[in-house]
């Protein structure tokens, strides 16, 4: 069975920074690996379904400019990149483009939470997590 490329799912609101974008490069050439660009509003998540197409339809507009910035920086790297743009919980955002597209292998955020014992524990800055093959 032909399996297509993997892919890395970079999960940010309406701006990669560029500390980011570097990261999400240097790792997409090092693994060979296309990248899938999720932008979330998650401030308009919930509304009924008028209003969350208005909303994605603003934020779309207002993300426009960004992700055709990043996707020219990564044209240049020889990077293949997809967006797409939701309004929704971040989770609930993730779960679905993980759902459409099954070769996206990995996650990148710009920040992490996990239980540690009892402690819950974050850290910032770009953070990659290897996604387990079913979503």
């Amino acid at each position: 069975m032909d399996r297509n490329s993997p892919k890395l799912l970079l999960v940010t609101e309406d701006k990669i920074s560029t500390a980011m974008a570097e990261y999400a490069f240097n790792v997409a050439l090092r693994l060979d690996v296309e990248l899938v660009v999720l932008f979330v509003d998650e401030q308009h998540a919930g509304l009924a379904t008028a209003d969350r197409q208005k909303a994605l339809e603003r934020f779309e507009a207002k993300i426009e400019a960004e992700a055709a910035r990043f996707s020219a920086m990564a044209w240049e790297k020889g990077i293949p990149v997809t967006t797409i743009v939701d309004v929704d919980e971040r989770e609930s955002a993730i779960a679905q483009a993980r759902q459409q597209d099954a070769d996206i292998r990995f996650l990148l955020t710009d920040s992490l939470e996990w239980q540690d014992a009892d402690t819950l524990r974050s850290r910032q800055g770009p953070c990659l997590k290897v996604l387990s093959g079913a979503s």
